[in-house]
C-alpha cells in the first residue's frame, strides 16, 4: 500500500490577533496554498511503521511566522499518531520562507494552521 497524502493549508484566520492586533494581510507560503500543497505533497514521506500498521489521521500543526517569514514555531494542535505527527513536524521545519503577514505597511509575527491527512490509499504500488 501507498500513503496518500491530503493537504490543506488554513491561515489562521485574516481577523486573528498577532503581536495585539488584528493584521491587514495573513503570512502566505510562496507561491500561495496551491504552492503550499505541492511543496507538502513532495517532501512528507508516509512513515513506513505507519503504512505498514495500517495507520491513518490528520495532524494540525500550529506555525508561527516571523517577521521576516521564518517559521519559528512548530507545535502539533491535533495528534493523530506519534509517527504522523513526526513526519509532519519533520516537514514543516524545513519549509522556504513565508510573505510575512502585515499590519499596515509593517511585517508582524503571525500564527498560521496547516493540517494535514494521512490516508492509504490500496490501489496504488508503494515505492
Amino acid at each position: 500500500m501507498r500513503g496518500l497524502l491530503l493537504v490543506a493549508c488554513i491561515v489562521a484566520g485574516m481577523n486573528a490577533l498577532a503581536q495585539g492586533g488584528a493584521y491587514d494581510r495573513a503570512p502566505e507560503f510562496p507561491g500561495g496554498n496551491a504552492a503550499l500543497d505541492k511543496y507538502l505533497r513532495e517532501k512528507l514521506v508516509y512513515p513506513p511503521k505507519a503504512s505498514e500498521q495500517k495507520i491513518e489521521g490528520r495532524v494540525l500543526l500550529g506555525l508561527i511566522i516571523d517577521k521576516k517569514g521564518k517559521v519559528t514555531s512548530v507545535n502539533v494542535i491535533k495528534h493523530a499518531h506519534a509517527l504522523l505527527d513526526s513526519e509532519a513536524v519533520r516537514v514543516a521545519r524545513t519549509m522556504p520562507r513565508w510573505k510575512p503577514a502585515q499590519k499596515g505597511k509593517t511585517n508582524i509575527m503571525a500564527p498560521v494552521s496547516v493540517p494535514i491527512v494521512f490516508r492509504l490509499d490500496a490501489t496504488r504500488p508503494q515505492k
